[in-house]
């Protein structure tokens, strides 16, 4: 894969459910500037969307880790 040329951005923040509960999740978020309404409760984990995934180019999502029970999903803007 090509390098993303204005940087990877978050589509989603993604808590781990044995670590967090949904207040926690959403104070985490709001506390570091990301959207934090709109949780979602999977198995194992409570997912805040940050951005819509047709915002990004198909392809370009990866999972990366983002602190302790957090990761996030990151992806290319679409051009």
């Amino acid at each position: 894969m090509a390098r993303c040329p204005v940087g990877m951005q978050v589509q989603s923040l993604v808590f781990d459910r044995e670590e967090f509960t949904r207040a926690e999740a959403r104070a985490w978020a709001k506390r570091h500037g990301y959207q934090h309404e709109g949780l979602d409760v999977k198995p194992g984990t409570y997912r805040i969307r940050q951005k819509h995934p047709r915002a990004f180019q198909s392809g370009t999502f990866r999972t990366i880790h983002f602190g302790s029970g957090i990761e996030a999903v990151v992806a290319c803007p679409a051009r």
